[in-house]
C-alpha cells in the first residue's frame, strides 16, 4: 500500500474505461443521496404552510430520514450476501425512485415520514455498497494508506 504522499501512478499505467465508469455511477449516487437529504429540507417550508402546521410538525419527516438512512446502511450488508452488489443497487435505485414519486401524493405528516422512511431505507442501501464497489475497482497503485 501507499502512503498519502505517493499517490502518483507509475509512468505507464492506466486506468481502464470500466473503472472510470463504475466511479461516475458510484458518484452519482452519492450524489442523489446528497440531493434527497437537501431536498426534503428545501420543502419542509412550503409543506408546513400547505398543511397549516408548525415548523416543528415536521420533525417525523427529518427523524424518518435519519433513522431510514441507518437502517439501509445496516441492511445493505446482510442484503448483499443473498444478491449480488450490483442487483441490489439497481432494485433499490429503482425503489427510492418510486418511493420519491410517492411522495408527490403525500397527505399529512404522517404519510410522508412513512415514504421518507422507505425512501432512505432504500437509498441508505445503495450507499455502502457503492462505495465498496469503487474500491474494488480502484487497481492497487492508486490506493493508499493514510499512516
Amino acid at each position: 500500500m501507499k502512503s498519502i504522499d505517493e499517490l502518483d501512478k507509475p509512468a505507464g499505467t492506466q486506468t481502464s474505461f470500466n473503472t472510470w465508469l463504475i466511479c461516475a455511477v458510484c458518484f452519482c449516487v452519492m450524489a442523489v443521496d446528497g440531493f434527497d437529504t437537501a431536498a426534503i429540507a428545501y420543502v419542509a417550508p412550503s409543506l408546513t404552510r400547505l398543511w397549516h402546521l408548525s415548523h416543528a410538525a415536521m420533525t417525523p419527516a427529518f427523524v424518518a430520514t435519519s433513522a431510514g438512512a441507518v437502517i439501509g446502511y445496516l441492511a445493505s450488508g446482510a442484503i448483499v450476501r443473498t444478491i449480488s452488489r450490483r442487483t441490489m443497487i439497481v432494485l433499490a435505485m429503482l425503489s427510492f425512485g418510486g418511493f420519491s414519486l410517492l411522495t408527490v401524493f403525500s397527505s399529512g405528516i404522517a404519510v410522508i415520514s412513512v415514504i421518507r422512511l422507505l425512501t432512505t431505507v432504500c437509498l441508505g442501501m445503495v450507499v455502502p455498497a457503492a462505495i465498496s464497489i469503487a474500491a474494488d475497482r480502484a487497481d492497487s497503485t492508486g490506493r493508499c494508506n493514510i499512516s
